[in-house]
C-alpha cells in the first residue's frame, strides 16, 4: 500500500494520525506492507519504516513497533536493493519520458547528451555515461548500469528487466518502462547506476559531486 503525501497533506497532522489509526486496523487483518511517496524535493533524506499495528507490532507494548532506518546512500549494496527489489507494494505505473529525464537530471553534477544521435539521451556524470534512453521511442526503455549478481536477479524477477541492449550484459540492465516494475525501483535503478560511476571517479570529482559526504551518512 502507498500513500501519496503533497501540498497541504504534509502538515496535516490530524490527516496523518488517521491514517495511522486506518493502517492500525489493516495490519490487524492482514500482512500489509505500507511506503510513503512525499512530493518534496530533497537532497537527501531519512526514512523510518514502521510496523503501525499493536497485536503485530515488534514491540506489543507499544502502538509502533522499533523502526528500520533505510534511506538513499551512495553505491547501494545488492543485497538492500534487492530486498527492495522484492516488494510488490508502492507506485507500478510506467515511468514517462519527462520524469525519467527529470529523474536523471536531478542527480548532482548529470548531464544529457547526443553522442551516438539526436534522439538517443546519454545520461552522463563527470564525462561517464549511467543511464541510455530513447526518450521519444516507443515503447520507452532505458539501458542502466548495475551490479552483475544484481543485475542477473532483476532479470529473473522482472520479465521487463533484460541484458543491456548493445552493452556489457554482465554490467547493465535494459528495463522497459510498460509498467510492470514499479517507478520505485526504477528510480532506485537509476540512482544506484549513478552511484557506481561515480565510486569509480577520483576522489576529487566524487568532492565537487558531495558525492564522499552522502556516503559517510
Amino acid at each position: 500500500m502507498d500513500f501519496d503525501i503533497e501540498d497541504g497533506a504534509l502538515g496535516d497532522i490530524a490527516a496523518s494520525t488517521r491514517r495511522a489509526q486506518a493502517i492500525a486496523q489493516l495490519q490487524k487483518q492482514r500482512d500489509l506492507d505500507v511506503s510513503f511517496t512525499l512530493s518534496v524535493r530533497l537532497d537527501a533524506v531519512n526514512v523510518m519504516a514502521m510496523d503501525y499495528g499493536d497485536g503485530a507490532a515488534p514491540s506489543p507494548s507499544g502502538r509502533m513497533g522499533p523502526g528500520r532506518p533505510c534511506g538513499r546512500r551512495p553505491a547501494t549494496s545488492s543485497r538492500s536493493i534487492s530486498r527492495r527489489a522484492r516488494r510488490r507494494s508502492g507506485y507500478a505505473g510506467g515511468m514517462k519520458a519527462a520524469e525519467l529525464k527529470r529523474t536523471c537530471l536531478g542527480l548532482p553534477g548529470a548531464r544529457e547528451e547526443f553522442p551516438f544521435d539526436e534522439g538517443t539521451s546519454v545520461f552522463k556524470v563527470a564525462g561517464k555515461m549511467f543511464a541510455l534512453s530513447a526518450l521519444r521511442g516507443t515503447p520507452l526503455r532505458v539501458s542502466l548500469k548495475c551490479e552483475p549478481d544484481l543485475a542477473v536477479q532483476l532479470r529473473q524477477e522482472y520479465p521487463a528487466i533484460t541484458a543491456g541492449y548493445h552493452l556489457s550484459k554482465r554490467h547493465w540492465n535494459t528495463v522497459l518502462l510498460d509498467g510492470s516494475v514499479p517507478g520505485r525501483l526504477v528510480r532506485e535503478m537509476i540512482e544506484d547506476s549513478y552511484d557506481l560511476v561515480v565510486a569509480k571517479l577520483p576522489r576529487r570529482e566524487q568532492e565537487k559531486l558531495n558525492w564522499i559526504a552522502l556516503a559517510r551518512e
